[in-house]
Protein backbone atom coordinates (compact mmCIF):
# COMPACT_ATOMS: atom_id res chain seq x y z
CA UNK A 1 0.00 0.00 0.00
CA UNK A 2 2.84 2.37 0.88
CA UNK A 3 4.53 1.75 -2.49
CA UNK A 4 1.24 2.39 -4.25
CA UNK A 5 0.85 5.71 -2.42
CA UNK A 6 4.35 6.74 -3.56
CA UNK A 7 3.51 5.88 -7.16
CA UNK A 8 0.32 7.92 -7.00
CA UNK A 9 2.23 10.89 -5.55
CA UNK A 10 4.88 10.63 -8.28
CA UNK A 11 2.21 10.48 -10.98
CA UNK A 12 0.54 13.54 -9.50
CA UNK A 13 3.83 15.50 -9.57
CA UNK A 14 4.48 14.51 -13.18
CA UNK A 15 0.92 15.41 -14.17
CA UNK A 16 1.15 18.82 -12.50
CA UNK A 17 4.48 19.52 -14.24
CA UNK A 18 3.02 18.57 -17.62
CA UNK A 19 0.04 20.85 -17.01
CA UNK A 20 2.40 23.70 -16.10
CA UNK A 21 4.51 23.19 -19.23
CA UNK A 22 1.43 23.01 -21.44
CA UNK A 23 0.10 26.26 -19.96
CA UNK A 24 3.45 27.97 -20.55
CA UNK A 25 3.52 26.72 -24.15
CA UNK A 26 -0.02 27.97 -24.79
CA UNK A 27 0.87 31.39 -23.35
CA UNK A 28 3.99 31.59 -25.52
CA UNK A 29 2.09 30.64 -28.69
CA UNK A 30 -0.64 33.14 -27.84
CA UNK A 31 2.03 35.85 -27.47
CA UNK A 32 3.47 34.94 -30.88
CA UNK A 33 0.02 35.17 -32.45
CA UNK A 34 -0.45 38.62 -30.92
CA UNK A 35 2.85 39.64 -32.52
CA UNK A 36 1.65 38.46 -35.93
CA UNK A 37 3.87 35.36 -36.15
CA UNK A 38 2.00 32.66 -38.08
CA UNK A 39 4.82 30.23 -38.92
CA UNK A 40 8.34 29.30 -37.92
CA UNK A 41 11.45 28.65 -39.98
CA UNK A 42 13.02 25.26 -39.24
CA UNK A 43 16.40 25.49 -40.94
CA UNK A 44 19.45 27.70 -41.13
CA UNK A 45 20.29 30.57 -38.80
CA UNK A 46 16.60 31.37 -38.31
CA UNK A 47 15.85 28.11 -36.47
CA UNK A 48 15.03 30.11 -33.33
CA UNK A 49 12.60 32.43 -35.13
CA UNK A 50 9.83 31.21 -32.84
CA UNK A 51 11.49 32.94 -29.91
CA UNK A 52 12.25 36.23 -31.63
CA UNK A 53 9.15 38.25 -30.67
CA UNK A 54 9.93 37.39 -27.06
CA UNK A 55 13.52 38.48 -27.67
CA UNK A 56 12.33 42.04 -28.16
CA UNK A 57 11.03 42.08 -24.58
CA UNK A 58 13.12 43.88 -21.92
CA UNK A 59 14.60 40.99 -19.97
CA UNK A 60 17.70 40.60 -17.84
CA UNK A 61 19.94 39.62 -20.74
CA UNK A 62 23.29 41.24 -21.41
CA UNK A 63 25.22 41.38 -24.69
CA UNK A 64 27.17 38.18 -25.23
CA UNK A 65 30.76 38.28 -24.04
CA UNK A 66 33.37 37.62 -26.69
CA UNK A 67 36.47 35.55 -25.99
CA UNK A 68 38.50 38.18 -27.84
CA UNK A 69 37.07 41.67 -27.14
CA UNK A 70 39.44 43.35 -29.59
CA UNK A 71 37.51 44.63 -32.62
CA UNK A 72 38.39 43.30 -36.06
CA UNK A 73 39.47 46.43 -37.90
CA UNK A 74 39.26 44.83 -41.33
CA UNK A 75 35.63 43.84 -40.84
CA UNK A 76 33.05 46.39 -41.88
CA UNK A 77 30.26 47.29 -39.46
CA UNK A 78 27.11 45.56 -40.65
CA UNK A 79 24.58 47.73 -38.83
CA UNK A 80 24.84 51.21 -37.35
CA UNK A 81 22.07 51.99 -34.86
CA UNK A 82 21.30 55.67 -34.31
CA UNK A 83 19.30 56.65 -31.21
CA UNK A 84 18.55 59.91 -29.46
CA UNK A 85 20.24 60.02 -26.03
CA UNK A 86 21.09 57.99 -22.94
CA UNK A 87 18.29 58.21 -20.39
CA UNK A 88 20.67 57.37 -17.51
CA UNK A 89 23.48 59.78 -18.33
CA UNK A 90 23.67 62.57 -15.78
CA UNK A 91 26.95 64.26 -16.58
CA UNK A 92 28.93 61.11 -15.87
CA UNK A 93 30.26 58.38 -18.13
CA UNK A 94 28.09 55.28 -18.48
CA UNK A 95 28.57 51.91 -20.13
CA UNK A 96 25.03 51.78 -21.51
CA UNK A 97 24.02 53.18 -24.89
CA UNK A 98 20.37 54.12 -24.33
CA UNK A 99 19.87 53.12 -20.69
CA UNK A 100 19.74 49.83 -18.78
CA UNK A 101 16.24 48.68 -19.77
CA UNK A 102 16.56 50.09 -23.28
CA UNK A 103 19.88 48.32 -23.84
CA UNK A 104 18.44 44.97 -22.79
CA UNK A 105 15.75 45.32 -25.42
CA UNK A 106 18.18 46.73 -28.00
CA UNK A 107 20.55 43.76 -27.82
CA UNK A 108 17.68 41.31 -27.80
CA UNK A 109 16.59 42.92 -31.07
CA UNK A 110 20.11 42.59 -32.48
CA UNK A 111 20.27 38.90 -31.56
CA UNK A 112 16.85 38.40 -33.14
CA UNK A 113 18.49 39.48 -36.41
CA UNK A 114 21.36 37.02 -35.83
CA UNK A 115 23.84 39.90 -35.46
CA UNK A 116 26.89 39.61 -33.24
CA UNK A 117 28.07 42.39 -30.97
CA UNK A 118 31.10 43.19 -33.14
CA UNK A 119 28.86 43.59 -36.19
CA UNK A 120 26.78 46.36 -34.61
CA UNK A 121 27.71 49.88 -33.58
CA UNK A 122 25.43 52.15 -31.55
CA UNK A 123 25.51 55.94 -31.48
CA UNK A 124 23.32 58.68 -29.99
CA UNK A 125 22.60 61.93 -31.77
CA UNK A 126 22.75 63.79 -28.48
CA UNK A 127 24.98 63.31 -25.46
CA UNK A 128 22.36 64.48 -22.96
CA UNK A 129 18.64 64.11 -22.25
CA UNK A 130 16.94 66.44 -24.72
CA UNK A 131 13.31 65.73 -23.81
CA UNK A 132 10.90 67.19 -24.68
CA UNK A 133 12.25 66.60 -28.22
CA UNK A 134 9.83 69.01 -29.89
CA UNK A 135 11.78 71.95 -28.42
CA UNK A 136 14.99 71.13 -30.30
CA UNK A 137 16.64 74.16 -31.86
CA UNK A 138 17.96 74.21 -35.41
CA UNK A 139 21.53 74.69 -34.14
CA UNK A 140 21.26 71.60 -31.95
CA UNK A 141 19.92 69.50 -34.82
CA UNK A 142 22.70 70.69 -37.11
CA UNK A 143 25.41 69.88 -34.54
CA UNK A 144 23.93 66.43 -33.99
CA UNK A 145 23.79 65.75 -37.73
CA UNK A 146 27.43 66.79 -38.18
CA UNK A 147 28.48 64.35 -35.47
CA UNK A 148 26.41 61.49 -36.90
CA UNK A 149 27.66 62.17 -40.44
CA UNK A 150 31.26 61.92 -39.19
CA UNK A 151 30.51 58.58 -37.53
CA UNK A 152 28.83 57.22 -40.67
CA UNK A 153 31.74 58.33 -42.85
CA UNK A 154 34.19 56.66 -40.47
CA UNK A 155 32.35 53.33 -40.16
CA UNK A 156 30.49 53.15 -43.50
CA UNK A 157 27.97 50.53 -42.32
CA UNK A 158 26.00 48.40 -44.74
CA UNK A 159 22.67 49.44 -43.20
CA UNK A 160 21.58 52.19 -40.79
CA UNK A 161 18.81 51.65 -38.23
CA UNK A 162 17.25 54.94 -37.09
CA UNK A 163 15.46 54.55 -33.74
CA UNK A 164 12.95 57.15 -32.64
CA UNK A 165 11.58 60.47 -33.85
CA UNK A 166 14.55 62.53 -32.65
CA UNK A 167 17.11 60.43 -34.52
CA UNK A 168 14.83 60.40 -37.57
CA UNK A 169 14.63 64.20 -37.56
CA UNK A 170 18.40 64.48 -37.28
CA UNK A 171 19.23 61.91 -39.95
CA UNK A 172 16.25 62.04 -42.32
CA UNK A 173 15.47 65.71 -41.88
CA UNK A 174 11.79 64.94 -41.42
CA UNK A 175 9.76 65.84 -38.35
CA UNK A 176 7.01 63.25 -38.72
CA UNK A 177 5.65 60.35 -36.63
CA UNK A 178 7.51 57.05 -36.77
CA UNK A 179 4.49 55.14 -38.08
CA UNK A 180 4.77 57.18 -41.27
CA UNK A 181 8.57 57.33 -41.61
CA UNK A 182 9.07 53.59 -41.08
CA UNK A 183 6.97 52.80 -44.16
CA UNK A 184 9.19 54.84 -46.47
CA UNK A 185 12.46 53.91 -48.12
CA UNK A 186 15.32 56.09 -46.90
CA UNK A 187 18.89 56.20 -48.17
CA UNK A 188 21.89 58.06 -46.75
CA UNK A 189 24.23 59.63 -49.30
CA UNK A 190 27.93 59.34 -48.51
CA UNK A 191 29.10 62.88 -49.22
CA UNK A 192 27.68 65.49 -51.57
CA UNK A 193 29.74 64.25 -54.53
CA UNK A 194 29.40 60.55 -53.87
CA UNK A 195 27.00 58.29 -55.72
CA UNK A 196 27.15 55.64 -52.99
CA UNK A 197 24.21 55.42 -50.62
CA UNK A 198 23.40 53.42 -47.48
CA UNK A 199 19.87 52.08 -46.90
CA UNK A 200 18.21 53.30 -43.71
CA UNK A 201 15.28 51.79 -41.82
CA UNK A 202 13.35 53.95 -39.35
CA UNK A 203 11.77 52.13 -36.40
CA UNK A 204 10.58 52.63 -32.86
CA UNK A 205 13.06 53.32 -30.05
CA UNK A 206 13.37 50.63 -27.34
CA UNK A 207 12.30 53.26 -24.81
CA UNK A 208 9.02 53.67 -26.68
CA UNK A 209 8.53 49.91 -27.07
CA UNK A 210 9.00 49.41 -23.33
CA UNK A 211 6.15 51.86 -22.70
CA UNK A 212 3.92 50.70 -25.57
CA UNK A 213 4.56 46.97 -26.20
CA UNK A 214 1.68 46.79 -28.68
CA UNK A 215 4.05 48.30 -31.26
CA UNK A 216 6.49 45.36 -31.04
CA UNK A 217 4.81 43.68 -33.99
CA UNK A 218 5.59 46.69 -36.18
CA UNK A 219 9.14 46.83 -34.81
CA UNK A 220 9.63 43.15 -35.70
CA UNK A 221 8.53 43.92 -39.26
CA UNK A 222 11.20 46.64 -39.38
CA UNK A 223 13.83 44.17 -38.16
CA UNK A 224 12.83 41.80 -40.93
CA UNK A 225 13.34 44.61 -43.44
CA UNK A 226 16.81 45.23 -42.03
CA UNK A 227 17.64 41.52 -42.32
CA UNK A 228 16.56 41.60 -45.95
CA UNK A 229 18.79 44.61 -46.61
CA UNK A 230 21.75 42.94 -44.93
CA UNK A 231 21.20 39.79 -46.96
CA UNK A 232 21.74 41.73 -50.18
CA UNK A 233 25.31 41.83 -51.46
Amino acid sequence: MEQSDHNIADERVVREELIRLAAALRANLRFHQDCGIKGYALAGGLRDLAQQPEIISPRQIRPEKKSDPAPIKSKKVQLLVIGDYNSEQMGEETESSFGKVEDEMLWNMMRAMQLKENEVSVRNAFQRDISPPRELKRESLHAARVYIEEEIARMQPRVICVMGEVAAEVLCGENEPIHRLRRRQHRYKLGSKSVDTIPMQVTYHPRFLAQFPEFKKAAWQDLQTIMSLLAKK
